[in-house]
């Protein structure tokens, strides 16, 4: 996993630097796995925006946490200016998520 997180967080700082525009994410469940993630990101590369998809009140506190910049309230909003997109949501969720 860490490798994962620094591999995307490489990713990010090597695209930002050839583009003055921020790159941004979209993290899909923001519990343990997704909140962890994004904060995870936000520490090593502090310009990426982060777009949150979840309900209402995990979003709230993932925006006071400083884990996302965005609370979109659908997954189209979530993920429409994201270059990539994460899904942390359980299994039987990520099923609906993706169709």
């Amino acid at each position: 996993m860490r490798r994962q997180l620094d591999a995307i967080s490489y990713n990010v700082k090597h695209h930002s630097r050839k583009s003055s525009r921020s790159e941004c994410i979209a993290i899909v469940g923001l519990g343990l796995i997704g909140g962890s993630i994004a904060l995870a990101l936000k520490r090593s590369s502090p310009n990426i925006v982060i777009y949150g998809f979840d309900t209402p009140a995990v979003l709230q506190r993932a925006r006071r946490a400083g884990a996302i910049d965005v609370a979109a309230s659908t997954l189209e909003d979530a993920c429409r200016s994201a270059s990539v997109a994460i899904i942390a949501t359980p299994l039987e969720k990520s099923l609906r998520v993706l169709s």
